[in-house]
């Protein structure tokens, strides 16, 4: 009879989930801003986060970690031709490809409505720390994230 070898399948990785949310009200539609989170939904190994001393960093504490972030910011603006870029930052200078923009805002005059998300999967080391940045892509003036509404996700297999 002939004999089958059956290759073990190679060992999983914990899988690990940060979900964060902001109550901050504050203008994104600035040169460069990273929004703090202070809300914690889920914070499971490997991250961590300090939403009191370091609210905008979201900490990997495992080397090799292959990560998948994902940030939805709904947004307010009370100005026409307002348009924001979303993008994730690594270690306070690298820029992760994959970035978001808002587009057009709808609704009423003085009180436009709409939406940047981005998504990106990338590795991270222990000790790397990522944060959500957002640049302004239109006109200038105030546009602020919904209280409660936004979400910075991070997840591992």
């Amino acid at each position: 009879p002939e004999s089958v070898v059956v290759a073990a399948p190679a060992p999983a990785m914990a899988a690990g989930l940060a979900q964060r949310s902001t109550t901050a009200k504050i203008n994104v539609n600035e040169a460069m801003v990273a929004i703090p989170w202070d809300r914690q939904d889920e914070l499971d190994p490997p991250f961590e986060h300090d939403a009191e001393k370091q609210p905008t960093r979201l900490l990997c504490a495992r080397d090799g970690t292959r990560v998948r972030l994902h940030v939805s910011l709904p947004l307010e603006a009370a100005v026409d031709g307002v348009n924001v870029r979303v993008l994730f930052r690594v270690n306070g200078a690298l820029f992760l490809r994959g970035e978001g923009s808002s587009g057009p805002f709808g609704g009423p005059e003085g009180a436009g409505r709409a939406s940047a998300r981005a998504e990106v999967i990338a590795t991270l080391n222990a000790g790397d720390y990522v944060e959500v940045v957002t640049l302004r892509a239109g006109a200038a003036g105030n546009a602020t994230v919904e209280p409660d509404a936004a979400a910075f996700i991070a997840e591992t297999r």
